[in-house]
């Protein structure tokens, strides 16, 4: 059950119309989280909510300058399929 659980874990974070936003976002450019709950028209709490929940995915990372991008598997994940 091991992997099956990291995969329905996975699709679980990816049902969210928001976090599939950030990761659309995050798929043009590197955001800080203001400029994400600006553009989701969302609170900063919520975007960071999205982003901790995204992070803990492995789909997204805080970058040292404060803004946050795609992670490896996350570029991984779309990178046939856009979002």
């Amino acid at each position: 059950m091991g992997e099956e659980y990291g995969l329905e874990k996975l699709f679980f974070e990816l049902a969210s119309e928001n976090r599939l936003c950030i990761l659309r976002e995050l798929q043009k450019e590197n955001l800080k989280m203001q400029e994400i709950a600006r553009r989701l028209d969302v609170t900063p709490t919520e975007a960071f909510r999205q982003l901790e929940r995204l992070s803990t995915a492995s789909l997204v990372q805080k970058q040292p300058d404060g803004t946050f991008t795609l992670a490896e598997y996350g570029n991984w994940c779309f990178r046939y399929q856009p979002l």
